[in-house]
């Protein structure tokens, strides 16, 4: 799936030159390192990697005017990627983009997940997604990072 999704972050960007990847603490700074391996292994570029913790970000109302950083990379005028491992809700995503926005204007920002679950609260999409899983509420998708990303359904 990651070498998949890899071929077309590096077409719909024209290359890797540009791309910043944000791998979202914990399991998505897992993916972002092995996207950031398959990139390298297409194009002979590794993609600058930081990893994300939206954390502090989470609970925050939109105008909240806080402005911290969280990380030291700017993102002025790169194609970002977003990445995690299940997309669920979106809060997690609209999280990381507070997170980002102290950082610059991006030139973009897609969303790369390994599965995408469903049951959005808010209107936010992958721009790549390894697999489409509809799920029941009670169910839970698992990511081990320790088995070269082996994904799990659980009840």
């Amino acid at each position: 799936m990651i070498a998949r999704m890899a071929h077309e972050v590096v077409e719909r960007n024209r290359g890797a030159e540009n791309i910043l990847l944000l791998g979202i603490i914990p399991r998505g700074a897992v993916v972002a390192l092995h996207f950031a391996q398959a990139i390298f292994d297409i194009t002979g570029y590794r993609p600058e990697m930081v990893t994300l913790d939206v954390n502090p970000f989470r609970y925050q109302p939109l105008t909240s005017g806080k402005s911290h950083s969280a990380f030291q990379s700017s993102t002025e005028g790169k194609d970002l990627l977003l990445v995690d491992d299940v997309l669920f809700s979106g809060l997690t995503i609209r999280a990381a983009l507070e997170a980002i926005k102290p950082n610059g204007m991006p030139h973009s920002v897609q969303l790369a997940v390994l599965i995408d679950r469903g049951y959005r609260k808010w209107p936010l999409q992958p721009d790549y997604c390894g697999r489409y899983i509809p799920t029941k509420h009670q169910e839970q998708i698992l990511v081990d990072d320790t088995k070269d990303l082996a994904v799990f359904l659980e009840e």
